[in-house]
């Protein structure tokens, strides 16, 4: 059962560049993303940086308000919800942020930070406050100890801890981690990773996990969906998306992955350029600028999101059955090249 359905989520922001006021422009943040995430699973948001997944993961939570589109929790379309139970709501859904540093007060004790919002979802009282939060503290390998210090006092890798206890504290069924192992050493992710894995299997909570690691998307999500400029352009299980993309981004991807055995590697998509800009993405096809497979179908005509493999959806023209014979011989030779690894 889906704990969050996103249906066609739009952001855009409206700002301006140049002087003297300057020219007004919109960036197409989230340009109609769909997906939805199971009980007690980690759904992975993946893609370059400018793509549009902690926009995502920013709008689920409503930290920021959509311009279109559909956020349910457990059934609950939250866009129609008065504030005062948007509020009742919100300890239901908790995030990890990328920077252990900045993401705790500096001038509060851990017990203070991690008490805060017990006392004011009215979670616990009196002293069961100061015990739940020792509890915690345990419950992701820190001593009980800890509560009476200061966020300084701490390694990266212990304040990332620190910050997955408070987002425990109100006992969420979704937790949004953007980022949330990026700025630890590659010994310490594999730690945290550990205790997250074992807190959603113990506690049954679900995580958007959003990065821009594949290897740490593979080890700790089941499902995924790959965002380009705004928009999901492949999902489906982590493992088979990896081995056996779809899309030509996908592959790319896949490729600047580092392996084990560089001399097994196949011959890779030839990815080339930057990322174009959200304030002026190209037509059609956002990735035909990079794709070495384009048409002119591909940059004139938006990819429909088709689901060729029952569990997984791509937004590709290769992909269109109803595109078969405008790309059959571009398909052909997109399948010798780049949709199967040896």
């Amino acid at each position: 059962m889906s704990i969050l359905t996103v249906t066609n989520l739009v952001k855009h922001f409206h700002t301006r560049v140049g002087a003297f006021g300057g020219k007004p422009v919109t960036i197409r943040a989230v340009d109609g993303v769909s997906f939805h995430v199971d009980a007690g699973e980690a759904f992975g948001v993946v893609g370059e940086s400018g793509c549009g997944k902690s926009t995502v993961g920013r709008a689920v939570l409503h930290l920021i308000e959509p311009d279109e589109g559909m956020i349910e929790l457990d059934g609950t379309d939250l866009a129609d919800l008065r504030p005062s139970e948007m509020r009742a709501l919100r300890p239901r859904m908790q995030m990890i942020f990328q920077d252990p540093y900045s993401s705790l007060n500096p001038k509060q004790t851990i017990g203070a930070a991690l008490s805060e919002p017990i006392r004011v979802h009215g979670k616990a009282s009196g002293d069961a406050v100061m015990q739940k939060v020792k509890t915690l503290l345990e419950e992701v390998g820190l001593p009980a100890a800890a509560a009476d210090r200061y966020p300084h006092e701490f390694s990266g890798g212990q304040r990332q801890r620190i910050a997955i206890a408070r987002a425990l504290t109100l006992d969420p069924d979704l937790i949004v981690a953007d980022e949330a192992v990026s700025a630890l050493d590659v010994s310490i992710q594999a730690q945290v990773l550990k205790l997250m894995k074992e807190l959603m299997e113990r506690r049954g909570v679900a995580f958007l996990f959003i990065s821009h690691d594949l290897g740490v998307v593979r080890t700790f999500c089941k499902r995924l969906a790959v965002m380009y400029l705004g928009r999901v352009v492949e999902s489906g299980p982590v493992g088979t998306v990896f081995d056996k993309p779809l899309h030509p981004y996908t592959h790319s991807l896949r490729a600047a992955s580092p392996i084990p055995d560089p001399s097994a590697r196949k011959a890779l998509a030839r990815l080339s350029g930057e990322i174009p800009s959200a304030a002026s993405p190209p037509s059609g096809c956002h990735f035909h600028t990079r794709c070495p497979y384009a048409t002119e179908l591909c940059r004139t005509q938006t990819p429909k999101t088709v689901e060729p493999v029952s569990g997984r959806t791509v937004a590709c023209h290769l992909h269109d059955p109803d595109q078969t014979d405008a790309m059959l011989a571009t398909k052909q030779n997109a399948i010798q090249e780049l949709f199967f690894y040896d």
